[in-house]
């Protein structure tokens, strides 16, 4: 694409005629958390709509930052996540670091639907781990670096006797991760109205086509098989390495109620 073409493609993008030249027939989002099958619910819809995993990364991170900490107004946050949807106009998006704005993508987009992947929160834990070792901290874009603190809190100076193991890896604690599972999934729950959820079970995801064809009023044929591409490479197996009854007080501490809701909202 020369750079004329695309100034003039840029300029049409903030005109109505943008919508028109690239119509949706479907507007859906995934606001599952990361490790829960983001990837693969994409694969999903790659071959017959405009999906997107993860897009707009280091912008997005930046204005969840702004908006987390109320430097940017409500007002402004609805503004940059429509000149952000304006920008390709996705039919499907999978992008975990949305669910922060949950209630204001509810709001500027009123006719997308939302589907939620979730994985238990030990197996997700043991996931997320495995993949903080893989990619460690001074091997990450600053962006994803940012995220990881934003979500989980930077790692502590000192950790708690049965988290010694983590101190190794220089690791969020465990508090930090749960803590995150659960504001992820209540923030999505407080800020879609049920009607418009659809939660997805990782170990099920294989068998949902028909559930998400007809939660999206699109045709199975529509619908592509789920393919993983985002495996962790190697496990490590820390979370054998902490005290079961210490891991499971923490999430049901920290998730005991989470999973309640959505069980229900499952069920």
């Amino acid at each position: 694409m020369t750079d004329f073409v695309r100034a003039v493609k840029n300029e049409i993008k903030k005109t109505p005629l943008w919508p028109l030249l690239r119509p949706r027939r479907i507007h859906a989002f995934n606001l599952g958390a990361g490790r829960t099958g983001t990837t693969a619910v994409t694969s999903i819809f790659s071959d017959s709509f405009r999906a997107g995993h993860e897009t707009h990364v280091a912008k997005t991170v930046e204005l969840l930052s702004e908006y987390l900490s109320d430097s940017a107004s409500d007002r402004e946050v609805k503004k940059e996540l429509i000149s952000r949807d304006r920008k390709w106009r996705l039919e499907f998006e999978s992008s975990p670091f949305l669910a922060g704005f949950a209630p204001l993508l509810a709001e500027v987009f009123p006719e997308a639907q939302f589907l939620v992947t979730v994985r238990s929160p030990k197996k997700w834990l043991r996931s997320n781990i495995d993949q903080c070792i893989n990619s460690p901290r001074e091997e990450l874009p600053p962006h994803f670096l940012h995220l990881r603190d934003l979500n989980y809190g930077p790692p502590p100076e000192e950790y708690p006797a049965p988290e010694s193991i983590l101190d190794h890896y220089n690791l969020h604690s465990l508090s930090g991760y749960l803590q995150y599972w659960s504001w992820h999934y209540e923030t999505v729950l407080d800020g879609i109205p049920p009607e418009r959820l659809l939660f997805i079970r990782t170990s099920k995801i294989d068998e949902a086509i028909p559930k998400i064809a007809g939660f999206l009023r699109v045709s199975t044929e529509k619908l592509s098989q789920p393919s993983r591409k985002n495996e962790a490479s190697e496990r490590h197996g820390v979370l054998s390495k902490i005290e079961r009854r210490y891991l499971q007080e923490l999430i049901d501490n920290y998730c005991g109620n989470t999973i309640d809701r959505i069980n229900r909202e499952v069920s």
